[in-house]
C-alpha cells in the first residue's frame, strides 16, 4: 500500500482573487485602521498597527500597507485553517479515509492519499474549501465564490489537475 498521489489547492483566478480583494478593500482596512489603532481579518484576528496615525509619512504609509495586507493574507490564512479543521474532523470520522496533511504553503494544502482513497479524498477537499464561502456561525459571508483546483501525482514536480465534478455544498 503505497501513499504517493498528493492534493493541492490552487489560488483563484485573476478575476476572481481582484473582486475578492475589491471586496475587502470597499471595507477600507486603513481608515478602519486609523481610528481603532488596528484591522480585523475576517474571522476576527487583530493585527495593531501603533504606526497608523504617524507624523512620518513613510512609517504611516507602511502601516498603510501593513493594514491592508494583513486583511487579504490573514483572511487567507483564517480560511485556510478553517479548511485544515474541517478536512481532519472528516478524516478522524471517517472509518476509511487515511489521509494525512503533509504541509500547508500559503493557500495550499498537501496531502498524501492512498490511490485508492484519491477521487473520495479530492471531493471532500475541494467541497470542503468551496464551502468556506458562507460560514453562518462566524458571520462570514463572501459575495466571490471560492474555486478549488485540486491536483495529484506521485511527486510535486508530476502533479496534474483532477477532474472533477463541481460541488455546491459542504460534505
Amino acid at each position: 500500500m503505497v501513499r504517493s498521489p498528493v492534493i493541492r489547492r490552487h489560488p483563484s483566478p485573476p478575476r476572481a482573487a481582484e473582486d475578492l480583494i475589491s471586496q475587502i478593500v470597499e471595507r477600507r482596512p486603513v481608515v478602519g485602521g486609523r481610528g481603532k489603532s488596528y484591522v480585523v481579518s475576517i474571522m476576527g484576528r487583530r493585527r495593531v498597527l501603533p504606526h497608523i496615525n504617524s507624523a512620518d509619512w513613510g512609517v504611516r504609509n507602511q502601516a498603510e500597507r501593513q493594514a491592508v495586507n494583513f486583511v487579504v493574507q490573514g483572511s487567507a490564512a483564517d480560511l485556510c485553517k478553517m479548511a485544515m479543521i474541517r478536512i481532519f474532523s472528516h478524516i478522524t470520522s471517517s472509518a476509511t479515509l487515511t489521509a494525512r496533511l503533509v504541509a500547508q504553503i500559503h493557500d495550499e494544502l498537501l496531502f498524501e492519499v492512498e490511490d485508492e482513497q484519491l477521487q473520495e479524498f479530492a471531493l471532500l477537499v475541494k467541497s470542503t474549501m468551496e464551502s468556506l464561502q458562507h460560514i453562518d456561525s462566524l458571520g462570514v459571508h463572501l459575495t466571490v465564490q471560492l474555486k478549488v483546483v485540486v491536483s495529484s501525482g506521485s511527486s510535486w514536480g508530476s502533479m496534474s489537475e483532477l477532474s472533477l465534478p463541481a460541488t455546491s455544498s459542504c460534505p
